[in-house]
């Protein structure tokens, strides 16, 4: 009897044992899985920041190009206060089918060509128009419903469109997001502050030769850079593109030339071809001398 209690208590103690080591590799199972799925939240979150300030970036891209050639259409300004009207196409019954407005660079002996920071605070007037504005805004908010696909939670996406800077070759527009954008997943969360997009355009160059084409015409100055705009046979004579021929400058990947439909009274007017990006813009620069 004496040694079947014995072999009873062993069994009874080893079955307690038994409980408790399954309990302790329970308990260990679970937390080493809620370390591993944190730190798996953690790294997740982590990689999507840099694909979805690359979102925001080619959003904001691709509306600024589209600012660019638009405004530079029209002389440096996205609501020319006063100008001339032009045909944007025409139907095959040679009716125009759009007008567009090009803004005076120079009108009777007045220089009014746009300088730098206006024609950036007309890039931004563009950009914030309410339809421009509400297509970036769907183009972002639609790709970031994307990541939210993936398992993300992302809020405070409202954001302020900077005046746009126009550097050497290219221009930059600044997204800020305040509060920051948030990108959340379980209790990770990571943040963007703002992103910088920017696109390739020779504006600065593009402005400085329609200011040359301009004071030349005006016979203010004779560019020192550029004197085949005035130099003809030796001679220092107005500017005009269509008389001496001359539609390539010395810089390779820019054009100057005769509007095809510039035919207005008292009206000369040329564009200064450019590319943004991959694609062709022109800034259009129109003399009045009546």
């Amino acid at each position: 009897m004496q040694k079947r209690g014995q072999v009873t208590i062993f069994i009874i103690l080893g079955i307690v044992v038994l409980a408790v080591l399954a309990w302790l590799f329970f308990i260990k199972g679970d937390i080493l899985g809620t370390i591993t799925g944190d730190e798996r939240a953690d790294v997740f979150v982590a990689s999507q920041v840099e694909p979805i300030k690359g979102l925001v970036d080619d959003c904001t891209r691709k509306q600024l190009v589209d600012s660019i050639i638009y405004v530079s259409r029209s002389g440096g300004y996205f609501d020319p206060p006063v100008g001339e009207e032009y045909c944007e196409g025409y139907t095959e019954d040679l009716e125009c089918e759009e007008t567009f407005l090009i803004a005076h660079s120079y009108v009777e002996g007045q220089n009014r060509l746009v300088m730098l920071d206006k024609f950036a605070s007309e890039l931004q007037d563009y950009m914030m128009e309410e339809e421009n504005l509400n297509r970036l805004k769907g183009c972002i908010n639609n790709g970031l419903n994307d990541f939210e696909d993936k398992g993300l939670s992302i809020s405070n996406r409202e954001f302020i469109l900077g005046v746009p800077e126009i550097g050497a070759e290219e221009v930059y527009q600044k997204v800020s997001f305040n509060p920051p954008l948030e990108i959340k997943k379980d209790d990770y969360v990571a943040t963007v502050n703002e992103v910088v997009a920017s696109a390739n355009a020779p504006l600065k160059r593009v402005q400085n030769v329609a200011a040359d084409i301009t004071e030349c015409y005006m016979g203010m100055s004779i560019p020192d850079n550029y004197n085949s705009y005035c130099e003809f046979e030796g001679s220092m004579i107005t500017f005009n593109a269509g008389w001496y021929g001359v539609d390539i400058l010395k810089d390779s990947d820019i054009m100057i030339g005769n509007m095809n439909n510039c035919n207005t009274e008292c009206v000369d007017c040329y564009f200064i071809r450019f590319d943004v990006e991959e694609f062709e813009a022109e800034f259009n620069v129109l003399l009045k001398e009546c």
